[in-house]
C-alpha cells in the first residue's frame, strides 16, 4: 500500500532537495536523458501548454512508481509504451495532441491512487504442481516411405552432413500437437530432425499427440499442399489420427508411411530404411567424432539425445543449432524463432515467455493473436500499422481494419481468405472478370496449363485454409521461402511491379510473427 507517489512527490523528494527530510534518491536514476534533458529537469519544468513536457512529467512520474515496485494494470502498462513512442519524437504534432492528453489522464490517474489502481486478485496458496510425466517418441526416419528401395540407399548418404547440408532441405523439423481443454490443437513444440531424417522428442505421458514435417519457416510440408511442387512429399503429412504412449514407454516409429498403409506404432515390429549405426562406438562419417553410437543400429538422434542433455525436450519456439558439421565445411546457421520477439499479443502465457519450458504450449485464434499483428505500428520509416495503408479507404484491395462485424467472422479475416480478384483465361491470357461471369470455379494450385474458356474461373486469394504453404499470395512479399512457389497465382503484376511490393513489405514481418501466422494456418485458420 501507498507504493504510488503523486508528480508532486517525486518532484520534492530526491537527491538535490534542499530539504534534508526529502533528500532521497529516486529509484530511477534522477539523471536519466530524455531529449537532450534529464528526467529531474523535466519534471520541475513549467509546461506552458506544451503537450510534450505535461505528458513527459507524468510518463517520469509513473516510471518512478513502477520502479517502486508499484503494480501496472494492462491499461497503464499499454499507456506507458505509446507515451515511450510519443515522448522520443522530442515534440507532440498538433495532430496527436488529444492523443497525448489522453495518455496523460491514464498515467495521471494511476499516479493520484497511492494504491497503484487495482490490485491484483491475491490468490491462496497451494501446493506446487509436478510437471507431467513424459514419454519419449523416436521416429527413426521421416525419409522413410514404407521401406522403399529408395530410402534404404540415400539415408547412408543423407546422415553425412557435408553431402546434403540441412540448410539446403525443407524438412527441418518436426512439430508436435496436442489438444487443449476445449478439444482444440495446441502446439507442443518443436524438434529439430537430424541429418539421417531421425527425431526424438518428449511428450506428456497418456496424452493424445500428433506431429507433422515443417520447413525452417514453420510451415508444414503437408503432402496435400505439397501436390505440384518440385519434390512431391508424399510421405509427409499430419500424421493420420491421434497416438499415445504410456509413462516410461518409448514410442517408435520406424519410419513416415503413405497414409492408408497398415502400421502399428506402438510396438517395434517391421524394418526401417534407415539402418543406423553400423558399429558400436563409432561416429557417423564425415560428422562431429565427439558424438558416437552406443549400440549397433543407433540413429543420429539415438546418438544426440545421450550425448546432450535435454536435447528431447521441445517447447513452442523454433530453436536450432548445427551439432554435426565439421570444419573446413560451413557450419548451418542456426535459427531462433521466438515468441518473446513478438510486439503483439502472445499465444502463450506470461510466464512462458519469460521463461519457455516443456510445460508450455501455444494456443493460436484469429481475434486474440493474428489480428493484432496489422495494429502494431512502426512497420515503415513513417510509423505506419498494416491498417494505416490496407484500410476501408480503398487505396488498396486488402481491408484489415474492420470497420464492419461480419456475422460468423471479423471483416479483416474474411479479406484475407476471399478471392480479391477473379480471373479468366482467354486469348491465351489472363483476364481480371467479375464473379457474376463465372459458371464454374478452378481450384488451387492451378497445375494443369490453362485452356482458353469462357465458363472456367481462377480466384485469387492471399489465404487458403489449407495452410501456411497454400497461403503463397500472401508469404511471397515477406520471405523468401521457395517451398510455396507452386502456390504463387498473380497474373496481373509484372515483374518490376511485384518486386517493388516485395522490397516495400519484405521487412515489415518479423520471422516471429510469419511463424505464427503460418502456425495459425497449418491449425486450420481458427477465428
Amino acid at each position: 500500500d501507498g507504493i504510488c507517489k503523486s508528480k508532486g512527490y517525486w518532484k520534492n523528494h530526491n537527491r538535490y532537495a534542499a530539504n534534508l527530510e526529502q533528500h532521497m534518491a529516486w529509484p530511477v536514476d534522477e539523471n536519466t536523458q530524455i531529449c537532450g534533458t534529464t528526467w529531474h529537469q523535466l519534471i520541475n519544468q513549467a509546461s506552458l501548454g506544451d503537450a510534450w513536457v505535461i505528458l513527459g512529467k507524468h510518463y517520469v512520474t509513473s516510471q518512478l512508481n513502477v520502479a517502486n515496485e508499484g503494480f501496472v494494470p494492462n491499461n497503464v502498462a499499454d499507456a506507458l509504451l505509446m507515451a515511450q513512442t510519443q515522448l522520443a519524437q522530442c515534440q507532440v504534432l498538433d495532430v496527436d495532441r488529444d492523443f497525448a492528453l489522453s495518455l496523460k489522464g491514464t498515467l495521471e490517474a494511476y499516479n493520484n491512487d497511492e494504491n497503484c489502481g487495482d490490485a491484483p486478485i491475491v490468490i491462496d496458496p497451494v501446493e506446487p504442481q509436478v510437471p507431467a510425466a513424459k514419454t519419449l517418441v523416436h521416429i527413426r526416419s521421416i525419409y522413410d516411405v514404407d521401406g522403399e528401395d529408395r530410402s534404404k540407399l540415400l539415408i547412408p548418404f543423407m546422415a553425412i552432413p557435408s553431402l546434403y547440408p540441412m540448410d539446403s532441405r525443407s524438412e527441418r523439423f518436426v512439430r508436435v500437437y496436442t489438444k487443449n481443454a476445449q478439444g482444440e490443437l495446441q502446439i507442443e513444440g518443436y524438434s529439430d530432425i537430424q541429418p539421417d531424417g531421425s527425431v526424438m522428442f518428449e511428450v506428456p505421458s497418456n496424452t493424445e499427440y500428433t506431429f507433422e514435417v515443417v520447413n525452417k519457416d514453420g510451415k508444414a510440408l503437408n503432402k496435400d499442399v505439397m501436390e505440384g511442387s518440385d519434390t512431391r512429399y508424399d510421405y509427409l503429412q499430419r500424421h493420420p489420427g491421434y497416438l499415445q504412449a504410456s509413462e516410461g514407454q518409448t514410442q517408435q516409429c520406424h519410419g513416415c508411411h503413405i497414409e492408408g498403409s497398415d502400421y502399428d506404432h506402438a510396438n517395434e515390429a517391421g524394418e526401417s530404411a534407415n539402418k543406423g549405426a553400423l558399429g558400436l562406438m563409432i561416429p557417423w562419417p564425415s560428422a562431429n567424432p565427439f558424438i558416437l553410437s552406443v549400440e549397433w543400429g543407433d540413429t543420429m538422434a539415438e546418438a544426440l539425445f545421450r550425448s546432450i542433455d535435454d536435447v528431447a525436450v521441445i517447447t513452442p519456439d523454433i530453436q536450432y543449432q548445427d551439432n554435426w558439421t565439421i570444419l573446413p565445411f560451413r557450419q548451418n546457421p542456426s535459427i531462433n524463432i521466438r515468441y518473446d520477439q513478438l510486439k503483439s499479443e502472445s499465444p502463450v502465457t506470461v510466464a512462458c515467455q519469460q521463461e519457455m519450458s516443456a510445460e508450455c504450449v501455444a494456443n493460436i485464434n484469429y481475434s486474440t493473436h493474428i489480428k493484432p499483428i496489422w495494429n502494431v505500428n512502426d512497420r515503415d520509416e513513417d510509423g505506419n500499422s498494416c491498417v494505416d495503408c490496407h484500410d476501408n479507404r480503398g487505396f488498396t484491395k486488402l481491408d484489415l481494419s474492420d470497420y464492419a462485424q461480419q456475422e460468423g467472422a471479423l471483416a479483416s479475416y474474411n479479406a484475407l481468405f476471399n478471392n480479391n480478384r477473379t480471373f479468366m483465361f482467354l486469348a491465351a491470357t489472363f483476364s481480371s472478370v467479375d464473379d457474376e461471369h463465372c459458371r464454374r470455379m478452378v481450384q488451387p494450385p492451378f497445375l494443369m496449363e490453362p485452356e482458353n474458356d469462357c465458363f472456367s474461373c481462377y480466384g485469387q486469394a492471399l489465404m487458403n485454409p489449407l495452410g501456411a504453404i497454400s497461403s503463397a499470395n500472401f508469404f511471397d512479399v515477406f520471405d523468401q521461402d521457395s517451398d510455396d512457389d507452386h502456390w504463387l497465382f498473380n497474373p496481373s503484376a509484372n515483374d518490376s511491379y511485384q518486386q517493388q511490393i516485395q522490397d516495400m513489405h519484405s521487412p515489415m514481418l518479423s520471422a516471429a510473427e510469419r511463424k505464427l501466422i503460418a502456425e495459425w494456418l497449418d491449425m486450420g485458420a481458427p477465428q
